[in-house]
């Protein structure tokens, strides 16, 4: 008979490995959907242990300790996926000659929310940020971005090259306008999340995207891009990008985000 320990030992640790980061992804995402509907401070962890299905209430604590380092890890988990696409966007926007166009680079840094959606097509994960921005960020809970020791190397970059394209404005002064700008295309996605327009009417999530890219430009002149430019641009077979293919496989080098399936009807 042959011992099987040596071997089994390190493949139980790996088991117990994997299964310990598929329940902290689990708590993540159900975090993330019930901060976006309650506000952060509106949700218990013992709440977010029974949405996340852990037979132990106390999985949250267990897992983050706080609720501070779940909301963290919830922009770490995120953040990690954004880094690919805007990476893969600030590439073709070099080979473009658009570094140095403002409005490219705020949808470098606002698109990539289109491709992260739930089951119904919603942004929960939009909504939740755009609670943070407008509540939690003032009381000292802390994104990856602020510790400079943290690797987001395609965030960092898209964020030099708007300070960098409006140096002229000051750094604090700057960093709100930005917000202000972010936060406009997060309440776009939540209002139509919410309902807002009707699906009846007809308009698509591509066209509120451009819309609200325009809005932007009109609420910040600062960050006004040069004449000509719009949010749809010629590719190289001299089509139009349109707001999603700036995310999608051929824009971004990974699958598209999943739609909503009232959109999708839509559109056949």
């Amino acid at each position: 008979m042959h011992d099987l320990t040596p071997d089994t030992a390190p493949q139980r640790g790996r088991r117990r490995h994997v299964t310990s980061i598929a329940t902290r992804i689990k708590i993540i995402e159900a975090a993330e959907k019930l901060f976006a509907d309650h506000g952060i401070d509106g949700v218990a962890l013992r709440e977010i242990a029974v949405a996340a299905e852990q037979g132990n209430n106390t999985a949250v604590q267990y897992h983050f300790g706080t609720k501070e380092a779940l909301v963290y890890a919830i922009f770490e988990y995120r953040t990690n996926m954004f880094e690919p696409l805007r990476g893969a966007m600030l590439d073709r926007a070099q080979e473009a000659g658009m570094l140095g166009d403002a409005r490219t680079l705020l949808e470098i840094l606002c698109l990539p929310h289109l491709t992260i959606s739930d089951e119904n097509g919603r942004h929960p994960y939009s909504a939740f940020l755009a609670q943070y921005l407008t509540r939690s960020r003032a009381e000292g809970i802390r994104h990856p971005y602020d510790d400079p020791e943290v690797p987001v190397p395609a965030l960092r970059r898209v964020r030099r090259l708007i300070s960098e394209r409006v140096n002229y404005i000051p750094p604090v002064e700057l960093r709100l306008r930005v917000g202000l700008c972010k936060l406009m295309f997060l309440n776009m996605l939540m209002r139509r999340d919410s309902g807002f327009p009707d699906f009846d009417q007809g308009i698509s999530l591509d066209a509120l995207v451009d819309d609200t890219g325009a809005n932007d430009r009109g609420a910040d002149r600062a960050l006004q891009p040069p004449p000509g430019s719009t949010l749809s641009r010629p590719d190289k077979t001299g089509g139009l990008v349109s707001p999603r293919r700036a995310c999608d496989g051929r824009w971004a080098g990974r699958e598209p985000g999943r739609t909503s399936p009232r959109l999708r009807r839509r559109r056949r």
